[in-house]
């Protein structure tokens, strides 16, 4: 598994490359997290909070950009890092997931805007899954 930041003339490009599906959904949420607060998870200040997170979409190209939007809008609104994604059930168009991390005290290090469709791309090479994702800053 690895993820990958691409070079992108004004947003974070990404490509994260996974034995299977539950791991990308977690190294996509992990990438979020990583950009926007590196050190967040090693330096836990506060008690644990968990968010149990239920989305229903179209495929999973979608799912895969709904998910991600949802973890943003905890790390937005709740000033909430992810440090770890617990997924429950994972299907084509559904995820059910724990978010469990801790509230953030400083300033986060980077803003992302939105989870976005620009040049969204799953992919089954060498018996891995690659995606290729595009965060608007």
């Amino acid at each position: 598994m690895t993820i990958e930041f691409l070079d992108h003339t004004a947003d974070i490009r990404i490509r994260i490359v996974a034995e299977n599906y539950k791991q990308l959904f977690k190294e996509a949420a992990k990438a979020i997290f990583e950009f926007i607060a590196p050190r967040a998870c090693v330096e836990k200040n506060n008690q644990e909070k968990r968010f149990l997170v239920e989305i229903q979409s179209l495929n999973t190209e979608t799912l895969l950009v709904d998910f991600l939007s949802e973890v943003l809008y905890y790390i937005e609104v709740y000033y909430f890092v992810v440090c770890e994604v617990n997924i429950i059930e994972l299907r084509e168009d559904y995820i059910k997931a724990e978010l469990v991390g801790y509230e953030y005290d400083d300033d986060f290090e980077e803003h992302i805007k939105a989870i976005t469709y620009e040049g969204l791309s799953v992919s089954q090479k060498d018996g891995k899954i690659e995606v290729e994702i595009t965060f608007d800053i």
